[in-house]
């Protein structure tokens, strides 16, 4: 349910340049996917305003997984301003949503959403009490984490599942053993186990590297190799990010951006030249999900040569491309 979103992978005609024929701005350069690129990093902190703008309509949107994917980029980007209306999510009638609000409001430690959130200890589905624990115990309540961790053993695979997404979030190493065991679980599915191993690599047990991530790098499947290469960057050592960077080498365009972010948030740039490259290509040579894997790394690797992609992915027809930019302009332009 909330464990992993699948972005769109149509391919998108984009023609910008004929959009904008006539009212492009002096210095401005347009590349072969028809993105305007902006010469200057400046030019990222005059998008601010409309990336907030572009959150707000996602946390307002109909399709809720747009609604989730907007409550989780106020978290990342930690924009306190606008947990008022993540808030107000709460009252959903979606699980999703419920969920992501609640966990937002611990991620931020909002302690204005305190009282609503406390209300969903009691609410009909479990993936959403066990949020509700995951945000009070976050804001300093006592007593509650056991909540999550009892959910561990649920008959139900989604809720065991985020309660693993929410083990690692807690952050206490003491609960590696708690995940190992649902890794050995056979009542456990396969993205059960793989949500454990995550966490686990949240937590910082080395142990994993050799034991699940290096054979997550090397799976056929480029799902695996991308989650393979998102934990590797959770245990921030010197050979999790030797790791990542031979994944610059993937044949899979999505993987290579995947690994190029990761490693910027390692303050790597090595993998700016890859994300370069895939936004000067022509569109019919790109994807939504490729774009939206190559706005994430703007953000993470906060090149300043990479932000002049900005302005065209933030006007992107797409809106999970608009919200993934929005995201990179507000990392940037703190």
């Amino acid at each position: 349910m909330l464990l992993k979103i699948k972005l769109l992978s149509i391919v998108v005609v984009l023609c910008l340049l004929a959009l904008c024929v006539g009212c492009q701005e002096q210095g401005q350069t347009v590349s072969n996917s028809g993105y305007i690129i902006q010469p200057e990093r400046s030019n990222v902190a005059k998008l601010r305003s409309k990336a907030i703008g572009i959150i707000k309509d996602g946390l307002g949107d109909d399709n809720n997984l747009l609604r989730t994917q907007a409550i989780e980029i106020v978290s990342t980007t930690q924009q306190t301003g606008l947990m008022p209306y993540v808030t107000e999510l709460l009252r959903s009638s979606s699980v999703p949503v419920r969920f992501s609000a609640a966990m937002a409001i611990g991620e931020t430690r909002y302690s204005g959403g305190e009282f609503a959130v406390k209300r969903l200890l009691k609410d009909p589905d479990e993936n959403v009490r066990i949020a509700s624990a995951y945000a009070l115990t976050k804001l300093g309540r006592s007593g509650l984490s056991d909540n999550i961790r009892n959910a561990l053993k649920s008959s139900n695979q989604t809720v065991r599942a985020n309660a693993a997404l929410l083990i690692g979030k807690l952050g206490d190493n003491r609960d590696v053993d708690l995940l190992y065991s649902l890794i050995r679980s056979g009542n456990s599915t396969n993205n059960v186990k793989l949500q454990a191993v995550e966490s686990i690599s949240m937590l910082g047990d080395k142990n994993i590297y050799r034991s699940k991530l290096w054979p997550l790098l090397i799976s056929k499947y480029a799902d695996d190799r991308i989650l393979g290469i998102k934990s590797m960057g959770h245990l921030r050592s010197r050979r999790a990010k030797d790791a990542i960077s031979t994944m610059l080498q993937d044949d899979v365009p999505e993987v290579r951006l995947a690994a190029a972010g990761e490693l910027g948030r390692f303050g790597d740039k090595s993998g700016a030249y890859e994300v370069n490259m895939y936004l000067k290509k022509n569109t019919s040579a790109t994807t939504d999900q490729g774009k939206i894997f190559a706005a994430m790394a703007i953000g993470q690797i906060k090149d300043v040569a990479l932000s002049r992609f900005l302005p065209g992915l933030i006007a992107d027809k797409s809106k999970n491309i608009r919200l993934t930019a929005a995201m990179s302009v507000l990392l940037i332009a703190k």
